[in-house]
């Protein structure tokens, strides 16, 4: 698993902590907290709610229905500290589904995970729908709320792990993406982690990111 390393011009204006040592959502206070998990069909969402509350995922279960299924709170725990997750909802990934509810996850948000398929990023077919959908997201994000950017699928995105210089690459058409399409969406992005939802080493990263 690597984290990307963004190299194009203008990319330090447009991220506000990258490669940061976490994403800043615990705090002593005690107070339970809203993740908002979102990004279009098989991106790893129902994956990574159930690894936050400790649920066994089924290969394979899908999310169906206008409202989805709901989530109970939850604990996260990391040492001696813990970090209570609000109840939640799992929503099926069709553009009509997420634009229905997007924005209602983005207010209740004290984070937002946005996960897209690296293979369909690389893909020229599914490439405008991931990024029609982010653009959604970054309009809707008024408040500017920490958004943590995850490139899921990376151990079956072809060639993914051939070389340094494939991911490098990789990292370069990302960067420009940003760059090109998303100007006005400075000071938001908190982070952008390659990652491996099938892999317990990846999930623990992010959970320990959760606390740091």
């Amino acid at each position: 698993m690597l984290p990307f390393i963004l190299t194009g011009v203008g990319i330090a204006s447009l991220i506000t902590a990258y490669l940061t040592d976490g994403f800043g959502l615990w705090s002593d206070d005690s107070s339970e907290k809203y993740l908002a998990i979102l990004g279009l069909s098989g991106a790893g969402k129902t994956r990574l709610q159930y690894y936050f509350r400790g649920k066994h995922y089924v290969e394979g279960e899908s999310i169906t229905g206008a409202f989805g299924k709901e989530l109970g709170q939850a604990k996260i725990t990391e040492g001696k500290r813990t970090i209570v997750i609000k109840k939640g909802h799992d929503i099926e990934g069709t553009l009509n589904g997420l634009k229905d509810y997007t924005t209602s996850e983005i207010n209740k948000a004290d984070i937002i995970f946005f996960l897209f398929d690296m293979r369909n990023l690389l893909s020229q077919k599914e490439k405008d729908n991931v990024l029609g959908y982010f653009d959604f997201v970054f309009v809707k994000n008024t408040l500017k709320k920490k958004i943590v950017l995850l490139g899921t699928h990376c151990d079956e995105s072809k060639g993914f792990n051939a070389s340094k210089l494939f991911r490098t690459q990789v990292e370069e058409i990302f960067s420009s993406y940003l760059s090109d399409t998303y100007t006005d969406s400075k000071n938001h992005i908190e982070e952008i982690l390659l990652v491996n939802l099938k892999s317990d080493k990846d999930l623990r990263l992010i959970k320990q990111k959760l606390f740091k």
